[in-house]
């Protein structure tokens, strides 16, 4: 019936992999100069309240293939950009 297509089309969709893409590892590999350029930075190094160890562990650890870290880099890296523009406001 409808009802039955209809739940196993929106579970195939769901499990289809080859349909998915990660756009957060696509961009961080197309932007690992300026992931590394923003981890090196001064205002990166000085800003106190990061853990700068643990950011560059993370960065470090993605780009050497652990790509479970993808997540927590892009959550520091858009953090980065908002800081950054908070602090040229003032």
């Amino acid at each position: 019936n409808n009802y039955l297509a209809f739940l196993l089309g929106k579970l195939y969709e769901r499990f289809q992999k080859s349909h998915t893409f990660d756009f957060a590892k696509l961009f961080l590999k197309n932007n690992m100069e300026y992931v590394y350029d923003t981890l090196h930075s001064e205002g990166a190094k000085e800003f106190l309240y990061y853990d700068y160890s643990y950011i560059k562990e993370i960065v470090n650890e993605y780009y050497k293939g652990q790509t479970g870290f993808a997540k927590d880099v892009l959550w520091w890296l858009t953090f980065d950009v908002w800081r950054r523009t908070i602090q040229e406001k003032r």
